[in-house]
């Protein structure tokens, strides 16, 4: 079955045919009638080799698969120097596994092998496509989505031709079926080109009538290295798919720096060759070689620089950054301004957070940075009336770009109804190190980590003031993590709140975002992404909003968002994000012995008791999972239940440039600047120590916290 016709370079003709279970063969036929050349006789070695025949004399000589394997739809092409043959492993259902598979040859009827020199010929039965198979022949592509402007995921490519054109194009077609629910499919045609070792890689985006070919790529420098280097959106095809789950490879991001190094998801190096469009990447350890080409985006007019490339070990890989004319175009059409003419400006406004093409930055400047900074903060203080704000933005993209001004209002100052100072214990700004409390300066966090993974870093957000603390992911017992002294241990509580600002980076539900954990007794509460609240002391306990009965997004991936949580001993757990409340929560429990559904029906004495009691208090550590990758800022733990108008008061606040360190007790940190270094006897650092040498950092100058320089 699935017979492919071919005259080889010497004008024979041939016909490669079969299938499943016995293997692909291929014989001579008669030019003159197209029937079987029966001049040309086949040997038979069945009573040799039985199962691993590779010659019959019925059908012809084998030169694929066999030994029950799967395998069909062979095409054969003579491209370049080589014969390549092409086929299509799996079954052909939208979750059947297909994909194509490419082996070459300097004679039409083989032997077929791949990059590492392994026969497309099996000696012995193996399973050949889905998760943990046979990883021979090189993968041309696989399931794959949100490519370009894609939202239906493409998968089980195959039963492929090729045609080498005589302008030296060659085309490859194929059907492809859909991760939309349906059998249906639709034709495909994407451009093949040859690397410099002579594999086949296809173009990343549909035949628009480009008109570069192998002739131009082995002839042309159509870039230069300063035009590649860029952001480059970059999808790799790999090996062992889990078809039956509906797996799809996804975009990520890297930089190709102009030095050569690679930054982003991938790490390694990258390099172009004068006098042709061939380009060379190593990313993590995986050579991958390639051409680089422009090509238009389907379904736009769109051009991007592109780049295919087939790695060492017969994976490919496609990248494309958008034009640069281009790309500021389609961020200008798609994106909104995060403010207009004539607005009012009472909070912080997200000037970098409008969406944009990578390689187009933004700036923006203010005429009145101490009021509206530059990125967008807003600062009230002591402003008795409104006042003219001008806002400048320009957004670029290599030698392109756009500015437009904007003339605003700050709103004077105005304070919210509400108490959101009283009552903090703990706040932790993690501007730099060392993270010191501000109301209670013995007090200071530890980044750590366990099994080796990565402590929690520093970063910079233009969202927020100052560094942010980048806590990584890690699987239980592999933690990255912040541990600090519980600062509501031995207070008689009758609530506490624990308040801080969170962005996630992924939405996986389980693992910590905070916690309060004593292993010695094997109690703990805990916070997750999910705005999954659970308590559990070895006998009772209760989930809020489990990743088992709810998937909530509540808490979303991507944006900063303050959450606020709240116990009492009287009214339980609250969830508040952004200032308001959660209202549909899942809640399970069990208290006394009794399983429970209601909020309402829970201890939450025991709740409050073991937090009063807690020694530690910790960010990505604590819960029965490991810790979640996000970004945090800004934690305030109080020892009382924050009542909803004082929630709605520190969302607010915490929506502006604010202080959080003057509460009753707080010791602000503020710069100080000295000549010199001297000795001081009313400068002591954090542990009450008179200081001799000052040095850089944080210290204690009458009652307050000072940074130094």
């Amino acid at each position: 079955m699935d017979p492919c016709v071919f005259y080889d370079e010497d004008g024979t003709l041939w016909m490669s045919y079969g299938s499943w279970s016995g293997g692909i063969y291929i014989l001579q036929l008669d030019p003159n009638t197209g029937l079987r050349d029966y001049n040309v006789t086949y040997t038979g070695d069945f009573d040799t080799k039985g199962a691993n025949v590779t010659s019959d004399p019925y059908f012809g000589k084998k030169i694929a698969g066999g030994c029950y394997v799967s395998g069909e739809g062979s095409y054969i092409e003579h491209i370049g120097n080589h014969y390549y043959l092409f086929m299509s492993y799996g079954g052909l259902e939208p979750n059947g596994g297909y994909e194509m598979r490419v082996f070459r040859s300097s004679r039409p009827d083989g032997p077929y092998k791949d990059m590492n020199g392994t026969d497309a010929i099996f000696t012995s039965w193996k399973l050949n496509y889905g998760p943990n198979a046979d990883n021979r022949g090189e993968k041309l592509l696989g399931a794959y989505n949100h490519w370009g402007f894609m939202n239906v995921g493409e998968r089980a490519q195959g039963h492929n031709s090729v045609f080498a054109a005589e302008d030296g194009r060659t085309y490859l077609v194929y059907h492809t079926k859909f991760n939309d629910g349906t059998a249906g499919h639709q034709v495909r045609v994407h451009q093949l080109f040859l690397n410099r070792s002579g594999w086949p890689v296809a173009a990343p985006f549909e035949f628009h009538g480009e008109t570069t070919g192998d002739r131009q790529i082995a002839s042309s420098q159509r870039f230069d290295s300063k035009e590649v280097a860029g952001r480059y959106h970059i999808l790799t095809h790999p090996y062992g798919q889990n078809h039956a789950a509906y797996e799809e490879a996804t975009p990520a991001e890297i930089l190709l720096r102009e030095d050569g190094k690679v930054e982003g998801a991938y790490s390694g190096t990258w390099k172009i060759y004068d006098g042709n469009s061939y380009i060379t990447l190593n990313l993590n350890g995986t050579v991958y070689e390639g051409v680089v080409t422009e090509q238009q985006m389907e379904p736009t007019t769109i051009k991007a620089v592109c780049f295919t490339a087939c790695g060492d070990n017969g994976t490919n890989l496609w990248g494309y950054r958008m034009g640069d004319a281009y790309a500021l175009a389609y961020t200008l059409n798609t994106t909104t301004i995060p403010v207009k003419d004539n607005q009012y400006i009472s909070r912080n406004m997200d000037l970098y957070g409008l969406e944009k093409e990578i390689n187009v930055n933004a700036k923006w400047e203010s005429d009145t940075p101490d009021v509206v900074s530059h990125t967008g903060r807003y600062n009230p203080a002591d402003l008795t009336e409104d006042i003219p704000v001008q806002l400048s933005c320009e957004l670029s993209c290599g030698d392109y770009f756009w500015t437009d001004t904007f003339h605003v209002k700050a709103r004077k100052e105005s304070l919210p109804d509400g108490n959101w100072l009283g009552g903090i214990k703990a706040y932790y700004d993690f501007d730099q190190e060392p993270f010191v409390n501000a109301y209670d300066h013995v007090q200071t966090a530890k980044r750590l980590s366990q099994g080796g993974n990565n402590k929690p870093s520093l970063e910079k957000d233009s969202l927020r003031n100052g560094s942010i603390l980048h806590q990584y992911f890690g699987a239980s017992g592999y933690c990255s993590y912040t541990q600090m002294p519980n600062p509501l241990r031995n207070e008689r509580l009758e609530g506490m709140t624990v308040s801080l600002w969170v962005k996630r980076t992924d939405d996986i539900p389980w693992d910590a975002i905070w916690s309060f954990y004593n292993p010695a007794v094997n109690t703990r509460l805990y916070l997750t992404g999910n705005s999954y609240v659970g308590f559990n002391n070895g006998k009772d306990w209760f989930d809020i909003n489990h990743p088992g009965s709810i998937i909530s997004e509540r808490i979303p991936v991507g944006k900063w968002c303050l959450v606020t949580i709240t116990i009492s001993r009287s009214q339980g757990c609250t969830i508040y994000v952004n200032g308001s409340k959660i209202r549909d929560v899942e809640y399970i429990g069990n208290c006394n012995g009794i399983n429970i559904t209601d909020t309402k029906d829970f201890d939450y004495n025991r709740v409050i008791d073991f937090i009063q009691s807690c020694p530690n208090f910790y960010l990505g550590y604590g819960s029965f999972w490991g810790s979640v990758d996000v970004r945090m800022d800004d934690l305030i733990l109080y020892n009382r239940a924050l009542e909803a108008t004082d929630v709605r008061a520190l969302n607010t606040m915490s929506n502006r440039v604010t202080d959080f360190s003057i509460g009753e007790g707080g010791l602000s940190v503020k710069p100080v600047h000295l000549h010199g270094n001297r000795t001081m006897k009313s400068i002591y650092d954090l542990s009450g120590c008179p200081v001799k040498e000052v040095k850089k950092g944080i210290y204690i100058i009458e009652g307050q916290k000072v940074i130094y320089p």
